[in-house]
C-alpha cells in the first residue's frame, strides 16, 4: 500500500473509532478536552508546518544566510500581523481565518479532484459543526474572540451547514465510480464534523488528515528520510514553543478555558497564514509547470 493510501486508511479508521467511542463514552469535561486538544495539536498538528523550510529552500532558492534571514523574518512578521489582527479586530480575524482555512484544507484531496469537491471538502470541518452543535460552536467562538458575536457566526454556519451537507452528498454520488477513495475521505470528514463535538472533530481532522497528509507529501516530494524531516522540524518547533510560552505569559488575563482556546487557535492562525502562503505558492508553481 502506498504511503498516501495508508495515511488515508488510517485517518478513516481513526474517524470510525472516534464515532463509535462517542456512542459508548460520556462527553469529556471541557478542561480535559482542551488539554487533550492542545497536546495533540502540538505533537501531531504543528509539525507539518515546521517542515516549511524544506519547501522554502527549493521554491525561493535559499542558498545564502541573507536569503534565509529575509525568509524567516518575513515568516515571523506575517505571523505577528495575524496575532495583531486578532488583538485589534477579533471578529474580522475569525471570519478571515475560517475562509482561509476552507481554501487551505481543500488542497488535501488528490490532484485532479474536481474544484467543487475540493471546496466542499475544505469547508466540511469548518461549516458542518454548525449543523448539530451550533450552541457549542458559538460558545467556542465567543471564548476565542471574547465577544458574543461568536454566536452570530455559529448561527451563520448553522444555516450554511445543511446546503453544504446536500452538496457533499450530491458531489460524492457524482464522483463515486471514478474516485472512491476521495469519496471515503469526504465521508469520514463529513461524519466526524457533523456528529462529534466540534473540538474533537477538528482535532481528529487536523492531526490525522490535514497534518499527516502534508507530512507524507513532504516526504514524497523531497525523498527525505524521516530522520531528516524530524531534524528540519525541530528548529521551528522549538521556536513555536518559545513564542507560545511568551504569548501565554503576556496575553491579557482571562478565564482559563478562554485562554487555552485563544492560545491554540490564535497560534494556529498565526502559523497557518504564512504556511498557507508558502504551500499555495508551491501548488501554483507546480500547476503552472504542468
Amino acid at each position: 500500500m502506498k504511503p498516501l493510501q495508508l495515511q488515508s486508511v488510517c485517518f478513516i479508521g481513526v474517524a470510525i473509532a472516534a464515532l463509535f467511542l462517542s456512542l459508548l463514552l460520556p462527553p469529556l469535561d471541557l478542561h480535559i478536552l482542551l488539554l487533550l486538544v492542545t497536546v495533540l495539536v502540538a505533537v501531531l498538528g504543528v509539525p507539518h508546518g515546521a517542515l516549511d523550510p524544506i519547501f522554502a529552500k527549493k521554491l525561493y532558492q535559499l542558498s545564502s544566510t541573507l536569503r534565509w534571514t529575509v525568509f524567516l523574518a518575513s515568516y515571523i512578521l506575517l505571523a505577528c500581523v495575524v496575532v495583531l489582527a486578532w488583538w485589534h479586530a477579533p471578529t474580522i480575524f475569525l471570519w478571515v481565518f475560517l475562509i482561509l482555512s476552507v481554501i487551505h484544507f481543500s488542497g488535501d484531496l488528490r490532484q485532479g479532484t474536481s474544484p467543487l469537491a475540493q471546496v466542499l471538502y475544505g469547508g466540511a470541518s469548518i461549516v458542518l459543526p454548525g449543523a448539530l452543535h451550533q450552541e457549542e460552536l458559538g460558545h467556542l467562538f465567543t471564548l476565542l474572540i471574547g465577544d458574543a458575536r461568536g454566536h452570530s457566526l455559529a448561527f451563520t454556519l448553522h444555516i450554511l451547514a445543511w446546503p453544504w451537507l446536500a452538496g457533499l452528498a450530491l458531489e460524492s454520488l457524482r464522483i463515486f465510480k471514478t474516485d472512491r477513495q476521495t469519496v471515503l475521505e469526504m465521508g469520514a470528514v463529513t461524519a466526524i464534523a457533523t456528529l462529534l463535538s466540534p473540538l474533537i472533530a477538528f482535532t481528529i481532522f487536523f492531526c490525522f488528515m490535514h497534518s499527516a497528509r502534508h507530512i507524507v507529501r513532504t516526504q514524497i516530494y523531497t525523498a527525505a528520510s524521516m530522520r531528516v524531516l524530524v531534524t528540519v522540524a525541530a528548529g521551528p518547533l522549538l521556536g513555536v514553543v518559545v513564542l507560545g510560552g511568551a504569548a501565554w505569559v503576556f496575553f491579557p488575563p482571562s478565564a482559563m478555558d478562554s485562554r487555552v482556546i485563544q492560545f491554540v487557535f490564535v497560534g494556529l492562525a498565526a502559523l497557518t497564514v504564512p504556511h498557507m502562503c508558502l504551500v499555495e505558492r508551491l501548488r501554483w508553481a507546480r500547476w503552472h509547470q504542468n
